[in-house]
């Protein structure tokens, strides 16, 4: 069950301000975000020492944007190399193991009694549920559709 709501209290560029919170967890967090805005506010002030309190958070309000879209820009780009590096990661597994199973399949077929040649050098496939040979026959009619398979 949650706390009720209650009001923390914090001061930014020597102002109180209360906010609702739930908690110490969220009372901590409340008074740690208060401090950095402070603190930004400050340098922000010191900086503009013209600029009156208004003027002071809406400087500081667009440097703290502009840094998050920064880090968000930085982020996307770090997903984005992550995401390559995984695809080329993946495709290079991929080959290697195509790669394995090729040779593991070659030296299997090279000692595998199931496997046959017929007499046109086709191979047969090896798991069948007929006894019907198999005709592969790739030659199209003059029409352009693909001709019967010959028996």
């Amino acid at each position: 069950m949650s706390a009720a709501p209650r009001a923390v209290k914090v001061t930014i560029l020597g102002r109180e301000y209360a906010f609702a919170s739930q908690g110490e967890q969220a009372d901590a967090h409340v008074r740690r975000v208060a401090q950095l805005v402070d603190e930004r506010m400050r340098e922000t002030a010191r900086r503009a020492p013209r600029q009156g309190p208004l003027q002071v958070a809406i400087l500081t309000g667009l440097e703290l944007v502009d840094e998050l879209l920064s880090l968000q820009r930085e982020a996307d780009s770090v997903e984005e190399q992550i995401a390559e590096r995984t695809s080329r990661l993946s495709s290079s597994l991929g080959l290697l193991l195509g790669d394995l199973d090729r040779e593991t399949t070659s030296q299997d077929d090279a000692t595998s009694s199931d496997f046959n040649l017929s007499e046109n050098g086709v191979s047969s496939p090896r798991f069948r549920t007929d006894t019907a040979p198999i005709v592969q026959d790739s030659t199209e009619a003059a029409d352009g559709s693909e001709g019967e398979p010959s028996a």
